[in-house]
């Protein structure tokens, strides 16, 4: 894994950030967990608001961090969410 570098030298100080690093550590298993936990507190308060059915997809990695999805899965959540948008009101009420 890459590192960022600092530099000091007295009265002065140089940050140089690594965007590759961090890219890395976000794709990693722990960006992948995180987005993985946030994605499950969603799909419990969609559960919790909402009729029907919904599911979460595996986290996978992305161009910059790790990515979980939360969908519907059947037709009763997918008419639910269209009329009461219960997903994006579930994500707000996630606190994510």
């Amino acid at each position: 894994m890459g590192k960022c570098q600092v530099h000091v030298k007295v009265g002065e100080y140089k940050y140089k950030h690594n965007i590759g690093s961090e890219r890395e550590f976000l794709n990693g298993p722990m960006g992948k967990q995180a987005a993985t936990k946030a994605a499950q507190a969603v799909l419990a308060s969609a559960n919790a608001i909402g009729s029907g059915r919904y599911g979460i997809s595996n986290a996978q990695a992305g161009k910059n961090r790790a990515h979980a999805l939360v969908f519907t899965a059947d037709g009763k959540s997918m008419k639910d969410n269209a009329e009461k948008n219960t997903l994006l009101r579930a994500l707000h009420g996630a606190n994510v």
